[in-house]
């Protein structure tokens, strides 16, 4: 378990990275694409809040693993004492 809560939590990390790069993409090339006709102007606010939720649901997601990691780390503590 302690293992896979480990692996969860580096794989959470790299989503956060992901996240937060298309975040600096939209962010940098918003007036290329409105410019090409890719997307429309107002579009630039509902990206940015979407990449938000989602930036707020993975740290959501990150605590409560964390609170699984400690209480397993509890639980193996106390199995190993016995």
């Amino acid at each position: 378990m302690t293992a896979h809560l480990q692996r969860y939590g580096s794989e959470l990390a790299l989503l956060a990275d992901v996240v937060q790069d298309i975040k600096k993409y939209n962010t940098n090339f918003h007036n290329k694409f409105v410019d090409s006709g890719l997307r429309s102007a107002a579009s630039f606010d509902l990206v940015s809040r979407s990449l938000e939720q989602i930036t707020t649901q993975l740290s959501s997601i990150t605590r409560f693993r964390d609170e699984l990691q400690l209480k397993t780390d509890n639980v193996m503590a106390l199995v190993s004492h016995r």
